[in-house]
Parts: C-alpha cells; structure tokens; sequence
C-alpha cells in the first residue's frame, strides 16, 4: 500500500476545490454573461474594448480548464483507497473515486499467475475483484480444501473502507459460492512497523496487520512462523483458539479438508496409547500452530492417566505426547510399560522404603530422548528423593536424594574423620570396602557446614555422596551408570550389554562394507538406560564414527569421512594407547581404564586407577610418545 507523493499533494489541492466551490465555478463557465459590462475605453488605441474582452474570455477559460483538470485528476487519477487480496497470491488494486482501478499489482510469484493476461487498468473495482477471484479459483488457489481469502483496504476515510469492504466481501461470497469461501475482512491504515513487517518477511501489508492481530491475543506465537502460513491456515488458528481481531469480520468458515480433521487426530492418539474410547473418561481436541507447523493437541483422560498428544493436522504424525498419572492407574501404551504402582515399588526398594513411611508428590510418565521413563519424587520426614524409572523394565536410572529443609549447624572443628565417613556411605549401599574403589574423599565448607564430598564407583555405578562432617548424616546422594572401557573381552562390561565389543566391532564393520580396519575406540555407555558402544576406526582413506546399540547390535548412528591425517605416521590402535599408559604408570593391569581419542589433535586420553591413585596419560595417536602424564593418590 504505497501513497505517491505528487498524487497525494494533487489530490489534496483537489479536495479543498471541490467541497463549495468547484461545482458552483463549473456552472457559471457554462452560462452566458449577466448584467452591465463596462469597458474602459482607451482614446489611443480604439481596438482596447475588444482586446479587454478577449483578455476576459482568455482568463475565464483557463480558469475552467484548470478547475476542470483538477476535477478530472481528483476523479479518475488520483488515488482513493487500496484494496489487497491475499491467498496465497497476493494482490494490490489502487482504486480512484469513480471506483475504477488505476492499477494492479502482483505482489509475489503466484500473484503474477493470477494477473496474467489481465487489463483491469480503468475496470470497475467490483468487476475487477471478481475477475481475480474466478482466476484464482481456476489455478486451484481457492478450492474446497482451502477457502479462505484475506480482504484487506485502506482508505484515510473510515467510512469509505467499512462500505467498500462490505461491498466487496459479498461480491467475494457469491463468486466462491459454489465451495463456500470464507473472507477475513479488515480495514487497514498503514504504518512504519507494518510496512517493516511486510518487507521483513516478504508479505503484503494486509496480511502483516492480520498477523500482528493474531499476535496480540496470542503473543506466544512468532511473527516468522505466521508469514510462512497461509490465509486458510491462519483463519482456522484464529478461529480454533476463538480470539477476537480488531476492526475484521469473517464470513464463512474455514476448510479443513485438507487435514486429517479432528475425529482423525483422536484415533491416532488412542490407538498410540493403547486404549479405546469406551475407556476415556474425557476427551478434547484443538487445533493449534506450532513452529509454523498446523497441529492437533488431543487431551484425553482414562484410567486415571493424563495424556497429551501434538499430532500433525496434515499427515497424522504423532510430533510428540505425555502422560502423567493424575490419581493412581496403570499406563498400557501398547501393552509393555509397567504400571506407575510398580515404578514407585521399585523406587521405594532402592530406597529401603515402604509406602507407609513416605508421601508421593509426583508420578509421571514422560517421554525422554525416546524412551519412557517414571518420574517419581517422594519425601519423609527427613529426606526427598526424585527417581527416574526405566518404564519398561522398572530399572532404576538415576536418583538424587537430599535433606529436607535442613539448617546448618554452627562449625566446630569435632568433625568425623574420613575413613568414617566412607564407612557411613558403605553403610548406606549396604556394601563392604572390596566390592567399592573410592575416587575422593574430601572436607569442604559449603552450604554453610563442613562436608564430606565423596566420590566412588562399583562394577556399574559411579555415586556422589555429601555427608555432614560433624555427625556423618548423608545430605544427598545420586548414581550415574558406569562408563566401562571394553576392549577385545578385556575389562568389564556392563550387566545391561548382550554383546561384547568384538561383536559390536563387527557390526559397524559390515554397515561400513569393510573387513578389517584400525580401531581407535571401542567403549561401552549408557544412554537413557540404554548400552551403547561408541565405536572409531579408519582406513587408508576414511575415518568412521558408530554407535550400536549394546542389547541388540543394531546400528544407532554412523558417520564416514575422508581421513586427515597427522604427523606422516599411521595413527596408533586404542590398545597400543592403553599399553603405553600402563608402561608408563608402571602398571600391569588397573581397575578402571578409560580411553579417548581427540581426532582434531590426534591423541589418546587414557585415564586409569589403580587402588587409591588415578593416572591421566596422553598419548600422541601419530607416534605412541608420552605427551603428558599425572597421578593423584587419594588421603
């Protein structure tokens, strides 16, 4: 919607001709003379008389020329008001005030298939709207899968735009008729940030003022994601979330034939959960935008279970879902998950709890990184606990466990010694000293006290403990699973793993097409639960990357590329790295040994211990030299 400068001063000029004046000067041009004429007589010159005449007639002409050029301009040149169409083709009519069109616009591409061929310079506006309306009905932008038009005008006199959208709003109607069209009628005034809006994102400024509309009641949204939708799409977001739109009226409704429709979206959420509709005990369904993305929110409730689903309003993809337990019940999302009573039992046993000593704040069932987990917290008297509980096998993933609105003591230097306060963490696994390896144990002022800050690893768990040094209470504790190094059967290897590294090895070899290559890391880890081998190797020109999955040897994740290599030598084996550390400790075998390979630098980090001393090596991957080495030996 653009005012030219020089039209914008005519028509100006023009207006304050012709409210009083410009009619009245027009019909006196047209009358003969009234009343006396008197003439100066010049005694010199006898032609005078007639030549004042002529002077009279020259300048009374002109007169009426002039006022009648401004009367033309002001009719049938000069800008009235704009009218916008946008669909998905966006199009721009400037209108005068005999209601013709001065000109039309293609403001996009598919505008300009609209146009084509098109003459509507001098068309009646009425005429011209429906000219554009059949050719956009013909090239399929307006259909009974998407039927919705954006009628936008901007006139400096408001009631000349609400009477101008009326009347073109039921010429639009009646041409889409046959499929039902629905039109999003809006009077318009423009301003910097639209004009900043439309540039931005490349759309017309009609329809950036309906996304600023729609942003104003729900400013969750983005302006980015909203450009990228269509007219249909916006219309059926503002009608699903039944928001209010200033200075617009809709008629009609918008399609939703090109969606799966909301009876759909509930199929797909129940049949995903694994229950039927005879078992919901409510259900509710709405259609919402998400990353510029049209989707269904299905909320149902059954069996004492919350679920929420996002589902895609075109394709049916289930884009994401949760449950919760809301008081009590089973989840049987397709039958394999155990029930949030058996999670919570198996939360209470790690915990040496029972039910009767404990109060449950939260049960849920969530989603993560796609497995389903338990979240479960709980407290006593004392202590709150937050456990994660594999949801299908009920296998404790992590804990995390603190004192409950604990104040701090005054300090005294009465503090338990450290071999002490290992015996309370023995005490609290329920474990001796040969089946642990302590890593740290170490006094430190925090949180206003003295503690112990304790670190220690098992077969399969690494633990933090923090203990009061004054009377040896556990403030909080937490477990990861253990990263366990695994090479060629050597080392341990995780309970949770059904194959062994030489398998998992000759899993990624035949996804990468090879026989034999150079292995630079082998390693056993835990995500999500789950056992994982991270596997590198290369060849003479590649370098690979593989995950597998530790249960099943399938192929998680993989990666090839071209091979840089450094130095001019071969980059050294996983196992010649691990050998080189242990030579250098002075070691024969250790307790714990984790290796890692820095492809950028081209060097091993091997980490060890051995006891109650922990050793870190590096080794050059080009020629097997010591790099750096460090040992610490525990108090």
């Amino acid at each position: 919607m653009r005012n030219d400068p020089m039209e914008q001063k005519l028509k100006t000029a023009a207006e304050h001709l012709t409210p009083d004046v410009l009619d009245r000067i027009l019909a006196d041009c047209a009358k003969e003379p009234k009343g006396e004429i008197l003439y100066m007589e010049n005694i010199s010159d006898p032609r005078s008389r007639n030549n004042n005449w002529i002077k009279v007639l020259s300048l009374g002409t002109a007169a009426c020329m002039m006022i009648g050029g401004l009367f033309w301009w002001n009719r049938y040149r000069a800008l009235n008001y704009t009218v916008e169409m946008d669909v998905n083709p966006s199009i721009e009519l400037r209108v005068n005030k005999a209601e013709k069109v001065i000109s039309a616009e293609a403001l996009n591409k598919d505008a300009q298939i609209i146009l084509e061929d098109m003459k509507l310079k001098g068309v009646d506006v009425d005429v011209a709207t429906n000219a554009i309306i059949g050719s956009m009905v013909k090239n399929g932008y307006l259909s009974e899968l998407s039927n919705s038009i954006l009628l936008t005008v901007e006139s400096d006199d408001h009631q000349k735009s609400v009477e101008v959208t009326d009347r073109l709003t039921n010429e639009i109607n009646a041409a889409l008729d046959s499929f039902g069209g629905s039109v999003i009628a809006q009077q318009v005034v423009s301003d910097n940030d639209l004009q900043n809006m439309a540039g931005d994102y490349g759309i017309s400024e009609g329809k950036a003022a309906l996304i600023r509309n729609i942003l104003n009641e729900l400013p969750m949204l983005k302006a980015e994601d909203l450009a990228e939708m269509s007219i249909n799409d916006l219309n059926l977001l503002a009608s699903s979330k039944q928001i209010a739109l200033s200075n617009t009226t809709t008629t009609g409704s918008a399609s939703e034939s090109g969606y799966i429709g909301t009876a759909r979206a509930e199929e797909i959420a129940l049949e995903h959960a694994g229950i039927t509709s005879a078992d919901t005990d409510f259900i509710n369904t709405e259609l919402d935008c998400d990353g510029g993305i049209m989707e269904y929110e299905v909320e149902l409730l059954a069996g004492g279970v919350e679920y929420e689903y996002s589902i895609n309003a075109r394709t049916g993809q289930v884009l994401g879902y949760e449950y919760e337990l809301s008081s009590g019940g089973s989840v049987s999302a397709g039958g394999n998950y155990i029930t949030a009573q058996e999670a919570r039992q198996a939360a209470l046993d790690d915990a040496g709890l029972t039910e009767s000593e404990v109060t449950f704040i939260k049960t849920k069932l969530d989603q993560d990184n796609g497995s389903m987990v338990y979240d479960i917290e709980f407290y006593t008297a004392s202590q709150e606990y937050d456990y994660e509980i594999d949801a299908l096998t009920g296998k404790v993933l992590s804990v995390d466990n603190e004192i409950r609105g604990f104040t701090a003591q005054t300090q005294t230097s009465s503090y338990i010694s450290a071999e002490e306060a290992k015996a309370k963490v023995l005490e609290h696994l329920g474990m001796d000293a040969s089946e642990v390896t302590f890593k740290k144990v170490e006094l430190d002022y925090d949180d206003g006290m003295m503690q112990y800050e304790i670190e220690l690893y098992t077969a399969d768990r690494e633990y933090d403990y923090d203990l009061n040094a004054q009377d040896g209470s556990i403030l909080s504790w937490d477990f990861e699973a253990l990263k366990v190094w695994n090479q060629g059967g050597s080392g341990s290897t995780a309970a949770a793993a059904a194959i062994d590294s030489e398998t998992a090895r000759s899993k990624a070899l035949a996804h990468a097409g090879l026989s034999t290559a150079t292995f630079t890391k082998t390693e056993l880890d835990y995500d999500d639960g789950r056992a994982e081998y991270e596997i590198e190797f290369y060849t003479a020109d590649s370098e690979y990357e593989y995950k597998i999955d530790g249960t099943t040897g399938a192929v998680l994740e993989s990666k090839q590329e071209a091979r840089q290599t450094s130095g001019g030598s071969s980059t050294i084996s996983e196992a010649d790295a691990k050998r080189i550390a242990l030579e250098r400790a002075g070691l024969t075998a250790a307790d714990y040994v984790k290796v890692d390979y820095d492809q950028d630098d081209n060097e091993y980090e091997v980490e060890m211990r051995s006891g109650n001393t922990e050793y870190e090596v590096k080794i050059s991957g080009s020629t097997g030299a010591v790099l750096e080495y460090d040992s610490e030996t525990d108090d």
